[in-house]
This record gives C-alpha cells, structure tokens and sequence, in this order.
C-alpha cells in the first residue's frame, strides 16, 4: 500500500517544487485507491465529480474533462450503462445533448467526494508548518 502522509513520501530536505510534485504523486494515488474502493476508475470517479454540479452539453465535457470527443463518447456510455449517467436533449436546443448524474451516480459521486475529502485532508497532517 502507498504511503498515506507526506512525511512518509518525501524523506528529509526537499523544494518546493520538488514538494508539490511529490504531493501531486501522492493525491493521485489516493484518489486511484478511493476510486477503486467504490468500484470506479480514475476517470469515472472525475466524471462524478465533473457532473455533481453541473449539467454540460457533451461538448464542454469533454474540454473539462481534456478528452477526444469520442473518447468521452466511451466514457458516457459506459457510465450510462452502469446507471449513473444520463444523456438528454434541453427544449431550448435540441442539437446540443447535455449530460447529467442519475440518482444513483449523485449517491455514488457524494460517497466518492467524501471519502475523497477525507483521504486527501489527511495526507498533509504530519507535516510541519514550514513544511
């Protein structure tokens, strides 16, 4: 298992730069294990997250998300698949397919975000101040 604190990851002197990127290693890790505890990758748990707050068309999911429209196309229908999104059409434009969480993906999302927050708060305690 990775290790869950700072201080594990990052031995004795180090920059700030050099601190950040060990920490960006560590918080993307942990995000990769909170993830799979409830069954998600990476990317599917991002998807969750993306859509909690939001309902965007396609389009804007997928520069938010940084993919290929047709890699984002994959992604949502899997997602729809596994009931946790849904596409839909908005009467103001009928072109333009929007995407938003289904009861189950907001449940699943907030158990995701929560122990997320939880995990992520928890990686910095050990350290100092300065630190």
């Amino acid at each position: 298992m990775a290790p869950t604190t700072m201080s594990e990851q990052v031995p004795g002197d180090f920059t700030v730069v050099s601190g950040l990127v060990q920490l960006s290693f560590l918080v993307q890790a942990t995000l990769g294990q909170v993830a799979e505890r409830h069954d998600l990758t990476v990317v599917q748990a991002r998807l969750l997250v993306v859509l909690s707050d939001r309902e965007p068309t396609m389009l804007m999911l997928a520069r938010i998300m940084g993919l290929e429209k047709s890699s984002l196309t994959g992604l949502v229908e899997r997602a729809e698949r596994r009931g946790v999104v849904e596409r839909f059409m908005t009467e103001e434009s009928r072109r333009a397919v929007r995407v938003r969480l289904t009861a189950e993906g907001r449940r699943r999302a907030a158990a995701y975000g929560a122990d997320a927050r939880e995990r992520v708060s928890g990686l910095a305690g050990s350290l100092s101040a300065p630190e």
